[in-house]
């Protein structure tokens, strides 16, 4: 499904996108403080390891777009944040992050139904006239 969207993407002259990828990427044996330059450093964990790897290859895939096709495609993780600032009460925490996550995350939901929606339509709607002019 990824490679559908980022060729549909391409292909169809997209000029944003924006994939969220997950923290189950990251290796199983790692050090920690972690970063996003340590995804490809190991194997991720046996027991999500088909999904890992495909969402790291959408990491790949997203950067291959950009260097060859000038593709204006990234990732990115939303994972857990913890620092200095940090406001550990949980009642007022969590609910900052994810409200603050929501439009981003329903924008980009849209924005995706769209794209599959339009370039379904475009397929099916080429075919059905290919098959009519017969």
């Amino acid at each position: 499904m990824n490679d559908n969207i980022l060729q549909a993407c391409y292909e169809y002259k997209v000029l944003h996108l924006v994939s969220c990828l997950s923290t189950c990427i990251f290796p199983d044996k790692i050090t920690y403080p972690i970063n996003e330059t340590m995804i490809h450093n190991g194997p991720p964990h046996y027991s999500n390891e088909g999904y890992a790897y495909a969402k790291r290859m959408l990491d790949t895939m997203s950067r291959a777009y950009r260097q060859e096709y000038n593709c204006n495609f990234t990732t990115i993780i939303p994972t857990n944040i913890y620092g200095p600032y940090d406001n550990f009460s949980i009642t007022v925490s969590r609910k900052r992050v994810y409200i603050s996550c929501i439009p981003f995350l329903f924008i980009s939901y849209l924005f995706n139904l769209f794209i599959l929606y339009y370039y379904y339509y475009y397929y099916y709607y080429s075919r059905m006239v290919m098959l009519y002019r017969v």
